[in-house]
């Protein structure tokens, strides 16, 4: 009968390197056993080569059965080290993790004794077919594509603008959020139809941020404009009037590189209730300077502090305003809280 012959050692069919130690060694010597090569006819070799085509996109050039079959399970191995790189990134991309498994599979299959390959094609094959269609490539398409700059893109705006976006009207960033959060975000024209979503949202955070500074300038322009209504203001030297109006020039400088609506809106509310007061106040401080001391008997007066009006506690029990009643007494409590200040010789900046 004529065919091949290999050694083995146990179940374990050795290399040549393998062999040659095996059969130079005494300690070896007695466990190497020689057997004749399965043989397989050419049908069953021309399947394998068909499926490796058809799963590699590859031929295989080998004609005897064990070589088409090395070559197959060296290109499984090879197969799996790619799915394993692939997987590593689940941390950016989550569903990258479902090629794991398949990666263990496929490094299984490259470990078993090269016949198992020719003999369990049927076991296998359909199954890894299917994945490489429904998995596989479409994976590989998506990490060296252009969904993948899609998919960063949606990832980093909702990260950028999340600040900005509870003022975006739509649901066009809830979806994408579910499109980032699905199990399989790279299949179909799924993120083709969500780039769509993500222009859209981008144009109204941009105008969402528009209206917001404008808002703010304007509010922070009315808060400047205070302190050079007041009749002392003019009597200033020009550098006192720059240290009482430069707080809310670098407010405005501000609001024109933020890019956060809430921030900026935050930023005027500074200048209209912490700003204001304070620059009213230091101007009471540098016209006071300037005066003459006065010669007067009783109790020295309280210097003047300037408060904004919303930092005033009114004391009132009830929640919401129902009645004319409840109004009037509401205005009652307002009018007393704020006589208390205006009677510690305290200035109110609404």
């Amino acid at each position: 009968m004529r065919g091949r012959a290999e050694l083995r050692s146990g179940a374990n069919i050795l290399t040549a390197n393998e062999a040659l130690e095996a059969l130079t060694s005494n300690r070896n010597f007695g466990s190497t056993v020689i057997t004749l090569q399965e043989q397989f006819d050419s049908a069953t070799v021309g399947k394998l080569k068909k499926f490796h085509h058809e799963f590699f996109n590859v031929t295989n050039p080998a004609t005897d059965a064990k070589d088409a079959a090395m070559e197959f399970q060296k290109k499984v191995r090879a197969e799996a080290t790619e799915l394993e790189v692939l997987a590593s990134h689940a941390g950016t991309y989550p569903f990258m993790a479902s090629l794991t498994p398949l990666a263990t599979e496929l490094k299984t299959l490259a470990d078993r004794e090269w016949a198992h390959c020719l003999k369990n094609l049927a076991e296998f094959s359909e199954k890894l077919l299917d994945n490489k269609e429904t998995v596989i490539d479409p994976l590989k398409q998506f990490y060296t594509g252009p969904k993948r700059a899609i998919y960063d893109d949606i990832v980093k705006f909702l990260r950028d603008e999340s600040a900005n976006l509870s003022d975006v009207p739509g649901t066009d960033a809830s979806d994408l959020r579910e499109t980032i959060a699905s199990a399989s975000p790279y299949k179909s024209n799924t993120l083709q139809q969500a780039k769509v979503k993500l222009d859209s949202s981008r144009t109204k955070v941009a105008q969402v941020v528009t209206t917001a500074r404008e808002q703010a300038c304007t509010q922070i322009e009315q808060a400047r404009v205070r302190p050079k209504g007041m009749p002392e203001f003019s009597g200033l030297l020009p550098e006192e009037q720059n240290e009482i109006l430069r707080p809310f020039d670098d407010a405005l400088a501000q609001v024109q590189k933020e890019r956060l609506a809430p921030v900026i809106r935050q930023l005027a509310d500074r200048a209209t209730n912490e700003v204001l007061p304070r620059q009213l106040q230091r101007l009471a401080e540098i016209v006071t300077a300037k005066e003459p001391p006065k010669m007067k008997d009783g109790p020295k007066e309280a210097p003047i502090q300037y408060i904004a009006a919303r930092s005033i506690q009114v004391s009132f029990a009830k929640p919401v305003l129902e009645t004319e009643q409840d109004l009037a007494d509401y205005l009652t409590a307002v009018k007393a809280a704020y006589s208390a200040k205006l009677k510690q010789n305290n200035r109110i900046t609404l």
